[in-house]
């Protein structure tokens, strides 16, 4: 079966005893169309010749995507499903169509070691992207770009009490609420800790160790990462090199020809999370401003979702937004169809393989799963994985705003290319209604 899947065997991910497979990507595309009812999901995209777009790459980061030396499984401290095989694909997607873009912005999720979302800390997730460590620079494919003339950095995350899985501030307190987990943002008012934001020095933000008097920590080390290990990581440290904020003028454009689109593309990791949060939090933020004639479009060729060893979360799971820790409890055998794609289950191979569980094979592990209560747990002879996020959630809260997820690799051949000053543009003003009532104009920014 190949990574899309194939469409007369497809079903037997779902319905025979055992299957094998490195690629499990067309596993999770076969049920993002089953549970999409509401058009979400697209074959084909069009966009017009004086129409203009942006891309914005997602947490393309070692600790989400390589191996920690010595641990062959799972990738990355925190496993995103493929994200390795999907990195070189996306490196020549960017490369084949960079001119087509006003901006391109990776985004670098940046945790202080005492982050209040770290398992370490009493939150769900295992420690990653400590500042300074190896872990959080880039992918050396997403590397190779830095010298587009057209990409930006961004840092998120930076804060200790607040988690921001999106690159834009979450503005909506409700949808805040319910995206904090663990001790993150007691009170709700964290709004301004949330979101993106630039290097005051934007000459180091490509680097693999961004900032300055700050221990440079080699990603060297498979065990969980402790405080006692980074005690210098932390956001008090680098405050003062951090920035202003992220904002909707650094991706769109101040000059667009009338009744033309402007796409924001979003790509990279985690689907579910950071992917997700910045195309809710852009989306929500538009729509509140006012402009027209803007889209947010999830490039699923290039996203890839959280699919978490339970060994190295103690057993965490998702079911209708509330938190199971107790995984023994029958979320994977018990659950009644249709089954989202979080209630299966799933154990990783030596050779990167995944093998789908049939129910039976499920509770019959009930017992061991049971019993995986702390990161890095080796009492379990098989290393057992699951997806964390139901994928009627995502496909309900796109919907609501208008969100798509382009299932192809979309064609921008038709664009005018926005490098060397050949699109000609009349003026488009485009006014931002804010709360108070106050109204703003974009302002095209002078890259330095």
């Amino acid at each position: 079966m190949s990574g899309e899947g194939n469409n007369n065997k497809r079903h037997k991910w779902v319905e025979t005893e055992g299957i094998d497979n490195k690629d499990i990507i067309g596993f999770y595309n076969h049920y993002l169309k089953k549970f999409d009812k509401t058009g979400v999901t697209t074959e084909s995209l069009s966009l017009g010749r004086n129409d203009t777009a942006s891309l914005m790459v997602i947490d393309m980061q070692n600790d989400f995507i390589l191996e920690p030396p010595g641990l062959g499984h799972p990738p990355g401290r925190f496993s995103v499903a493929n994200g390795l095989s999907m990195a070189p694909k996306l490196k020549k997607f960017i490369e084949d169509n960079a001119t087509k873009f006003h901006k391109i912005i990776f985004t670098r999720d940046t945790h202080p070691i005492n982050h209040c979302s770290f398992i370490t800390m009493g939150g769900p997730f295992p420690p990653h992207c400590v500042i300074n460590h190896g872990g959080a620079a880039l992918h050396p494919d997403m590397l190779a770009l830095k010298d587009l003339p057209n990409a930006d950095v961004i840092f998120k995350g930076c804060k200790p009490t607040a988690d921001s899985f999106g690159a834009y501030e979450y503005k909506d307190k409700a949808y805040l609420e319910r995206r904090q987990l663990g001790d993150c943002c007691r009170g709700g008012l964290c709004s301004k800790d949330t979101g993106g934001f630039h290097l005051k020095d934007a000459s180091r933000k490509w680097n693999d160790y961004p900032f300055t008097g700050i221990t440079e920590y080699e990603n060297t080390d498979d065990a969980v990462l402790l405080p006692a290990a980074y005690p210098d990581a932390t956001y008090e440290n680098i405050k003062d090199q951090i920035g202003k904020p992220f904002e909707l003028g650094d991706i769109i454009p101040a000059k667009r020809e009338s009744g033309s689109t402007h796409t924001i593309f979003i790509c990279g990791l985690a689907g579910d999370y950071c992917v997700k949060d910045t195309a809710m939090n852009l989306a929500k933020d538009i729509k509140e401003s006012g402009l027209e004639n803007i889209r947010i479009v999830i490039l699923q060729p290039f996203t890839r979702y959280a699919f978490l060893p339970l060994q190295y979360v103690g057993g965490y799971q998702v079911y209708k937004n509330t938190i199971l820790t107790n995984t023994a409890s029958g979320v994977f055998s018990n659950i009644s169809n249709p089954k989202d794609i979080n209630h299966y289950l799933f154990t990783i191979g030596m050779d990167g393989s995944y093998k789908l569980l049939t129910k039976q094979e499920a509770q019959n592990a009930a017992s061991n799963i049971g019993k995986i209560k702390q990161p890095n747990n080796s009492t379990n002879p098989k290393l057992y994985a699951a997806f964390l996020t139901p994928i009627k959630d995502i496909l309900d809260d796109y919907s609501l705003l208008g969100i798509k997820i382009l299932m192809d690799d979309p064609k921008l051949s038709s664009m005018v290319s926005v490098a060397g000053g050949r699109r000609r543009h009349r003026r488009v003003t485009h006014k931002v209604k804010r709360h108070h009532k106050s109204k703003r104009t974009f302002k095209s920014k002078t890259r330095k």
